[in-house]
């Protein structure tokens, strides 16, 4: 969480990253996505499918190897519903 938030800091500047960092308290997905959209407000919410082209890719991290190898990216588009994945 340090390294986030010094991060954030220097891209946000302090009274900013402070203010993000009280409304998500300690949980820090929320904390991330939440400067990421202040960083970027005008991004779409989704990533860009490359089947449909709609921006309303979703990608969850699943660990589906064993713990030292790297976890596994399920991308899943909800306008055309294709799935893959990226390891």
């Amino acid at each position: 969480m340090d390294e986030a938030r010094r991060t954030a800091k220097a891209k946000l500047g302090n009274e900013k990253e402070h203010q993000v960092f009280i409304e998500t308290g300690f949980n820090m997905d929320e904390y991330i996505e939440r400067v990421c959209n202040v960083l970027h407000p005008h991004q779409p919410a989704g990533g860009k499918c490359p089947h449909c082209h709609k921006h309303t890719v979703t990608v969850n991290l699943v660990q589906t190897r064993s713990g030292d190898e790297g976890m596994t990216a399920i991308a899943a588009c909800e306008s055309c519903e294709r799935t893959w994945t990226a390891n």
